[in-house]
């Protein structure tokens, strides 16, 4: 395993703005990846990773009592739920259940016990609506950077650079050494460390105790290293509604475009990947102690260096294609093709996720140098079939959805509306108790809201950093805590001069520009508590909560654009 890795991914209006009224309620992930505890290989008849007397089940049924010290039945298959126990599968996209916005948002997404833990912010972590106060999992790093649970919002398009790579910020006293993995960001307004994940959420959260009083699995995220995934794009996700008529068999989408942000025609969805490997020449670990411990001197630019890590290929030489293959959705079995090719191909010593549009295509609607936007309707096309004599080659085209210009007939417009309500999640509230999980705030009676781009409100409240509601479960000694607030107020001073712009990431070259996030997630610390205070978000809905204090140095200047003003209306068209 490693200890760490970082991307950039590309932030993009994925549905059209001006086409679409309002969200549907649907998941696609935009752009992310898939991490895993570099954990010993499973084997037939070792202990299943998940709790054999639950989900997921067996091939042959769940285990039963006697046999869950060692699943010989084969749970989860034959692969004992290796690959589900632990994941960090965040990322940019739409979640069902989330606000009703248009714009993709970034989501931690971290996973422990085989899904029965899930967390996207400091105050979430299952799917119950109350806080599970022992089991949290995201501790708040930054004294900058407000982490809503419904994600990470942006304004406009661009490149956003996402690691998490093991540091020593996560420690809670001078004998842990576990892995304290750190969420660490690079945009155009924030760059730097946001949060980490506290190890007991690894080394207790999820694990299952056999008839013994045995708890399994032993390895975890918080003693073991990380193992990588591929870049991922869900756009077979993308929700299709059809029908078949006397005239034909149509299907309706809904109105998507991506932004082109390289050349003319090529959308580059993400690059820069690279593996973390704490090494002699790799000393981020130990240049952020001295920093944490002794009041070292804090020199970002040595920080996860540009030619450091180890970088992902996809071949071996620039120019090389590793995968090649075209833009397309399955309509009942058959191909949607839309007019473009996504393409992974190594260039400028990194591995770049493209998309090379055909702009002559029905599919697409392409402004050179700026957008392409997909078309909606589409009718079924014939199977053909063309043979080449002069290269003795036979090009077969199979069944497919072509774009067409005539209105889809009502009845799936119709369809396509009940199929895909608009999403109208109830509010995240965590402000109706002051004391959340114990916690004091820095200041009482006090919750400071602004208002997104979205149009959504957050509320939120500044905590001395070791007495923020994750850290309550620990039960900590007053001594630790000194020792743990005395690190984290040593990093906010030595991050000052620069914050909140302390660029530890380094982009690679010739990337795309950097997105924006948010203004009004950046806050800055109130008098007193520039150093060693965090805010903590304890509220997010589209109205605005009764105890809200309105930043006015963060609220948006002007009202966001196609938002309804009821959030339970309902979009007259789709």
């Amino acid at each position: 395993g490693v200890d760490g890795v970082s991307y950039y991914i590309n932030v993009f209006e994925f549905l059209s703005r001006d086409k679409n009224e309002q969200r549907m309620n649907f998941q696609v992930g935009t752009g992310g990846t898939w991490l895993t505890p570099s954990r010993t290989p499973w084997e037939l008849g070792q202990v299943c990773s998940c709790d054999p007397s639950s989900w997921p089940p067996s091939d042959e049924g769940e285990c039963d009592l006697v046999d869950q010290t060692q699943c010989t039945n084969g749970c989860c298959g034959t692969g004992g739920c290796h690959g589900i126990f632990q994941t960090m599968e965040g990322g940019l996209g739409f979640w069902t259940e989330k606000l009703p916005t248009l714009r993709p948002k970034w989501a931690i997404g971290s996973v422990s016990g085989c899904y029965k833990m899930w967390t996207n912010s400091p105050l979430d972590v299952t799917y119950e609506d109350d806080v599970q106060c022992d089991k949290l999992g995201v501790i708040v790093a930054s004294n900058r950077l407000l982490l809503a649970p419904d994600g990470i919002a942006f304004t406009g398009e661009g490149m956003f650079g996402t690691s998490w790579i093991d540091t020593p910020i996560g420690r809670l006293n001078p004998t842990d050494l576990r892995n304290s993995w750190t969420l660490i960001l690079d945009s155009l307004n924030f760059k730097g460390p946001a949060a980490f994940m506290l190890s007991e959420y690894w080394g207790e959260q999820g694990k299952w105790s056999d008839i013994f009083g045995n708890f399994h699995p032993q390895e975890d995220f918080g003693n073991v290293g990380m193992n990588t995934g591929g870049w991922a794009f869900e756009f077979a996700d993308v929700p299709l509604v059809g029908i078949q008529k006397p005239e034909g068999r149509f299907v309706k989408m809904p109105q998507l475009r991506m932004n082109i942000n390289k050349g003319d025609y090529t959308t580059v969805l993400g690059t820069g990947f690279k593996s973390w490997k704490r090494s002699a020449t790799d000393l981020w670990y130990d240049d952020l102690e001295s920093v944490l411990d002794t009041s070292g001197v804090l020199n970002e630019a040595d920080l996860f260096k540009s030619e450091s890590g180890i970088k992902h290929p996809c071949g071996d030489f620039d120019g090389d294609i590793a995968d090649y293959y075209g833009l397309s959705l399955s309509a009942e079995s058959n191909g949607l093709f839309l007019g473009a090719n996504m393409i992974n191909m190594q260039e400028g010593g990194e591995c770049v996720a493209q998309i090379e549009w055909d702009a002559t295509s029905p599919s697409v609607n392409c402004v050179a140098g700026e957008q392409c936007e997909l078309a909606t309707q589409y009718e079924l096309a014939d199977l053909k079939i063309k043979r080449d004599f002069a290269s003795d080659t036979i090009e077969v085209t199979h069944p497919s959805m072509q774009a067409q210009s005539t209105e889809v007939p009502e009845l799936v417009d119709r369809t396509f509306s009940n199929e895909f309500q608009p999403s109208n999640p109830a509010p995240y509230d965590r402000a109706d108790t002051e004391f959340v999980c114990g916690a004091s705030p820095a200041e009482p009676n006090t919750m400071r809201c602004v208002q997104s781009i979205e149009g959504d409100y957050v509320g939120y409240r500044w905590y001395k950093f070791v007495e923020q509601p994750g850290f309550q479960r620990l039960s900590l000694s007053e001594s630790d805590k000194r020792w743990i607030q005395a690190r984290i107020e040593r990093l906010h001073t030595a991050m000052s001069s620069t914050s909140p712009l302390n660029e530890w990431l380094k982009p690679p070259a010739n990337l795309p520009p950097l997105v924006e996030i948010d203004p009004s997630l950046i806050v800055t610390p109130p008098a007193g508590m520039e150093v060693g205070y965090v805010p903590v978000v304890v509220y997010q809905g589209m109205n605005l909560h009764s105890d809200c204090i309105m930043d006015s140095l963060d609220t948006p200047t002007s009202t966001p654009t196609n938002m309804p003003t009821d959030p339970t209306s309902m979009p007259t068209s789709f």
